[in-house]
């Protein structure tokens, strides 16, 4: 695969002579005759705005071959997603076909980036960039899309969160003074953990990469790199905090100030006081009060 950053990215010649028609889109104004020329407001919906930006772009783009009727239909579901959805259908479709996806297919995925939010549908674009492009991981294009649409849509937590740490992960396991994984490999690692880490909101590549690093270290326990992968996902599942109670314990335990355990004993101890990282959840045995028999 070798296709460059130039060939998918979008087509600025189009957004500009469709810029005027969309150009608030995403602002809620109002006409208030009382209140000045513009208001900004909660309510509003520029469901014309969208429908016209949609159906001047399925106009210019004749390789798509739709009928009138067809552009028609697809124009109002993207109008439906209000203030801004002509952008994001515009934007996310025309990616996926100059990506190599059929355009109608490509069109579906745009309509439902049509309905989603800006946050979303940002995340799909930069994920699938990151997924396909040569530059990084050059995934096929059918896996490209499925983990772009999983770390932008399909999460119930902050997608923007996610997909940094989808970012920071793939550059960690591709560096050659980390892991240096096979590019799919890396792929699968870091799709994992970036939605493992979206239970806790996101922001889990660092406090997963510095217990790596840690656990590897002489100052740590000296695990081989496979070691210290797996013990750092088991780790980091409990939370990102979870890193910090592990080395903390760890390093305790095998003090002679501390417990001056051994390196085994260590990681036994410190693996427990991790896995206490999230909190007690309400009603649960471990919140009632201790009873006489």
């Amino acid at each position: 695969m070798s296709v460059s950053f130039k060939k998918i990215i979008v087509h600025f010649g189009i957004l500009t002579l469709l810029l005027p028609i969309y150009s608030c889109a995403g602002k809620k104004i109002r006409l208030d005759s009382n209140a000045g020329p513009l208001q900004n407001v909660e309510d509003s919906c520029s469901s014309t705005r969208e429908f016209v930006t949609t159906h001047e772009f399925l106009r210019i783009k004749k390789e798509f071959q739709l009928s009138d009727q067809e552009a028609r239909s697809i124009s109002e579901r993207v109008a439906a997603g209000c203030s801004g959805a002509g952008g994001r259908f515009i934007k996310t479709t025309d990616l996926l076909t100059r990506s190599g996806l059929g355009s109608r297919d490509a069109a579906l995925i745009g309509i439902q980036f049509a309905l989603k939010s800006e946050e979303e549908a940002e995340a799909f674009e930069s994920v699938f960039k990151r997924a396909f492009l040569a530059e990084y991981l050059d995934l096929d294009l059918f896996t490209s899309v499925k983990i772009a649409k999983q770390l932008s849509i399909e999460l119930k937590n902050s997608t923007q969160n996610s997909r940094k740490d989808f970012e920071a992960l793939t550059d960690f396991c591709t560096s050659g003074k980390s892991l240096d994984l096979p590019k799919p490999l890396c792929a699968t690692f870091a799709q994992r953990i970036a939605v493992l880490g979206n239970r806790f909101n996101g922001n889990i590549a660092k406090p997963f990469t510095e217990l790596f690093y840690f656990l590897k270290s002489s100052k740590g326990p000296g695990l081989i790199t496979g070691e210290a992968l797996d013990l750092s996902e088991q780790i980091i599942s409990s939370g990102p905090m979870a890193s910090e109670n592990f080395i903390t314990a760890y390093r305790y335990g095998v003090s002679k100030a501390g417990l001056r355990l051994s390196t085994k004993d260590s990681i036994a101890l410190a693996q427990g006081l991790a896995r206490k990282t999230q909190p007690v959840q309400s009603g649960s045995n471990a919140e009632k009060p201790l009873t006489k028999n």
